[in-house]
């Protein structure tokens, strides 16, 4: 009778362990789902776009799970709180830039649509180490990796239907090749996918069936960004390749041969296809051309300057004019077409352009303390990385990093998802490894 009570105690205190670790389980799965809808995810098409709801779904896992209290002191435990403040600290200065917004209406759908920034650090911060696994993780970053390669399939057969009609190569290049995203977001998720292929073949054992499709994942996200004709897309995946190529140097040089016959290959294949691309194909080179001839022609018409330089003229000065504070969350959109009509730029004007730069949007939107904060988090990136090891946080930092200056990425879906997603992912991911590193018997 003694036995049969104590196996009945011994059960009953063990339900809530079991419960959580249910639940938890269900928490990682419904995050495979969330990285695997992500590349779909756009308004544009809104029977495709599942992230705002599979994120509604994390929550309600969350909120179930209870133990708030608790939960937040793992922040603190596990070494988390420095994400949790910058990701839900760049949330509240956009809520504090409403208080001297006067357009509200604007202000309140760009805090909506910044959600994410608060939510997934209460959503994967206060998650145990104890019901998470390296695999787990690994297990999440092949499901966005697997979204993406879809998403390029369905593409290709859309552009090929497209072509099919009348004969137009062009649906296969930029806007055309890219059905779900703008090719900026498109590029950087594709860059971001390769570098995760090279990751998990450094990092782990891939079994023959993974390696046969990290092989083709390599082949796709290479040709498709080569075919977006991103620039920053391009230099993002330029860059991804040179980090790894000093970080295989210094640190896996049992990988050295496989490094320089890659480096050997892809350098070939990206010089013979930009020379065999049509020159209205190569955006690069037209670029290039366009700012020698603005040099050499040294025209005071601004009109023939490159728009995206127009658009940054105009932020830089309306940054300055309303310094410290910014003209706030809700103003940012009609103060730059203000500013665009003041210095007589027609083509930002007509199209209401943003500041095309990430650094400048803050910089105007929230004046000096929001640009200090968010150059702050971009450091933290880089500096979690490279003392806790993880390159693949660091090639976040970079791929993200060169976007942000082109694009203002974090006033789309797409770009909000993205960054805020894998910032504390990797963030969470980083200091796990750490922590079953210290106690393999977890």
């Amino acid at each position: 009778m003694k036995i049969t009570a104590s196996r009945e105690q011994k059960t009953e205190s063990e339900l809530p362990f079991f419960k959580e670790a249910k639940i938890a389980g269900s928490q990682l799965a419904v995050l495979c789902l969330f990285a695997f809808v992500m590349p779909f995810s756009t308004p544009n098409f809104p029977y495709f776009n599942l992230t705002p709801s599979v994120i509604a779904l994390l929550l309600l896992l969350r909120l179930v799970q209870g133990q708030f209290l608790y939960k937040f002191t793992l922040l603190k435990t596990n070494k988390l709180l420095l994400p949790f403040v910058f990701s839900t600290g760049l949330y509240v200065l956009y809520l504090l830039g409403l208080i001297y917004s006067e357009n509200l209406e604007f202000g309140l759908k760009d805090v909506l649509l910044k959600l994410p920034l608060l939510l997934f650090p209460f959503i994967i911060l206060t998650i145990n180490f104890d019901y998470c696994s390296n695999k787990h993780i690994q297990r999440i970053l092949q499901f966005f990796v697997l979204g993406n390669m879809i998403a390029i399939i369905i593409s290709v057969i859309h552009s090929w239907f497209l072509f099919k009609t009348d004969s137009w190569i062009y649906h296969f290049h930029y806007m055309e090749a890219s059905w779900f995203h703008h090719p900026s977001y498109a590029s950087m998720y594709y860059c971001f996918s390769f570098a995760i292929i090279i990751y998990l073949f450094l990092h782990s054992k891939p079994m023959l069936w993974e390696k046969i499709i990290g092989a083709v994942g390599i082949v796709l996200f290479f040709a498709e960004i080569i075919l977006l004709d991103s620039r920053a897309g391009i230099i993002a995946f330029v860059a991804v390749l040179l980090v790894y190529f000093f970080y295989i140097l210094f640190f896996k040089r049992k990988f050295i041969l496989h490094l320089l016959a890659s480096v050997l290959f892809l350098s070939s294949v990206i010089l013979i296809t930009y020379k065999l691309l049509p020159p209205d194909m190569n955006r690069i080179q037209s670029t290039i051309s366009r700012i020698q001839e603005n040099n050499a022609r040294k025209e005071e018409n601004t009109q023939r300057k490159e728009v995206r330089f127009l658009i940054w003229d105009a932020s830089i000065k309306l940054s300055v004019n309303h310094l410290p504070f910014g003209v706030g969350t809700g103003d940012i959109k009609e103060e730059l077409k203000k500013q665009y009509e003041k210095e007589n730029y027609i083509v930002p004007y007509e199209e209401n352009y943003n500041a095309h730069s990430q650094y400048l949007q803050l910089f105007a939107t929230l004046g000096i303390t929001g640009i200090i904060f968010f150059l702050s988090m971009m450091f933290f990136i880089f500096w979690t990385g490279y003392r806790k090891k993880n390159i693949l946080l660091i090639l976040f930092g970079t791929i993200i990093g060169i976007n942000f200056v082109v694009e203002s990425m974090l006033e789309k879906q797409a770009g909000v998802m993205f960054f805020s997603f894998f910032f504390i992912f990797l963030c969470f991911s980083s200091q796990l490894q750490l922590s079953k590193q210290a106690t393999p018997h977890c």
